[in-house]
């Protein structure tokens, strides 16, 4: 008898050593717990790249169409002018790659944040400000030609004529024609513009 209580009792040690084992290797498996606070976390990470990865193809795509259809926004007025739809794709491209370049290098979800939306601000900002000098950098319509002076260079009358006219930038010397046959030599004044011609008469 006692040498069949000594096997039931080193069975018994046996089965506990071994159940405790499988407990132990269940433990340090990977996701083998409930919690499964990696897994969450790369979920949650998988998401956020997605969401960088959505605003930078949104930014791509309004590059696309400032550059291909033309500026966008323009009846959104925000301080001195609307809003550049180049400066908001530039915006958002930044935003999207930067936000995955912080996740890259192993930064927190909110830093990663963080910088993006910094970046995007400065990108932005500076695209914007760029385009605004460009804009106001461009040559001003040109002048009225009614009520320019010129010079007649040819003799002008009904039938036609030359004459250059003073402080016009596009084309100074420009058909013309005048009730009176005007000699060339005779300052003129412009009356009157019929496409590219130009109705004078003496000054």
């Amino acid at each position: 008898m006692r040498v069949g209580e000594r096997g039931r009792t080193g069975s018994a040690e046996r089965v506990r050593s071994g159940l405790d084992l499988c407990h132990t290797a269940r433990l340090l498996t990977p996701g083998a717990t409930g919690a499964e606070p990696g897994s969450r976390v790369g979920r949650r990470k998988g998401t956020v790249v997605t969401v960088f990865f959505v605003v930078g193809a949104i930014g791509l795509v309004l590059l696309v169409l400032s550059f291909v259809v033309g500026e966008v926004f323009e009846s959104f007025e925000i301080g001195d002018g609307g809003i550049s739809g180049l400066a908001v794709g530039i915006g958002a491209v930044v935003f999207g790659a930067s936000g995955v370049l912080a996740l890259s290098s192993d930064l927190a979800v909110v830093w990663a944040y963080v910088i993006a939306v910094g970046f995007a601000l400065v990108a932005g900002a500076v695209a914007q400000l760029l385009i605004n000098r460009l804009a106001a950098s461009e040559d001003a319509p040109p002048p009225p030609l009614e009520g320019a002076f010129g010079v007649l260079t040819a003799t002008t009358g009904p039938e036609g004529g030359e004459v250059r006219l003073e402080g016009v930038r596009d084309l100074e010397s420009r058909l013309a024609w005048a009730d009176d046959e005007l000699p060339a030599g005779t300052r003129v004044v412009v009356v009157g513009v019929s496409g590219s011609r130009v109705h004078v008469q003496r000054a």
